[in-house]
This record gives structure tokens, C-alpha cells and sequence, in this order.
């Protein structure tokens, strides 16, 4: 996962006044507020795209994806 993705996902949940443990308990998918912490400091690295995109709402944000190369430079989507 991409190191500024866990920072803006802190950054977020902290502009909206939530506690880590108020981002875990609206989630489907079962996880620990440490596992928000890991994810916000890029502590772990299997994180899936839909637990990303629950965290993402969430915070009221969107998920996009991005593949960056010398040879084509970037494309989003």
C-alpha cells in the first residue's frame, strides 16, 4: 500500500472527529481499531481493495487507482 494513502486516511478520520474505534465499528468486514492504526501507518501489507473502500467511506472518501511508470507516466482510473 502506498505510504500517503494511510496518512490521508488519518488525516480524514481526524478532520471528522472519529476515533479508530468509531472507523471499526461501522465496517462489515471485522477489524480492530489496532488494524485501522497498522493501516494508517503503513504497518501492514496486505490490505484488500474492499476493506480500503469500506475504511474510505467511512470517512465519506472514494477509492481510485493509479499505475505510474517512466515509460507511460501516469494513469488513473
Amino acid at each position: 500500500m502506498a505510504e500517503w494513502i494511510g496518512r490521508d486516511l488519518e488525516r480524514l478520520r481526524k478532520l471528522r472527529g472519529l476515533r479508530r474505534e468509531d472507523v471499526a465499528a461501522q465496517l462489515t468486514e471485522p477489524v480492530s481499531p489496532s488494524t485501522i492504526r497498522n493501516i494508517e501507518h503503513d504497518e501492514t501489507e496486505n490490505i484488500s481493495v474492499g476493506l480500503l473502500r469500506q475504511i474510505s467511506s467511512v470517512l465519506g472518501a472514494g477509492v481510485t487507482r493509479s499505475c505510474e511508470s517512466p515509460e507511460i507516466g501516469s494513469a488513473h482510473g
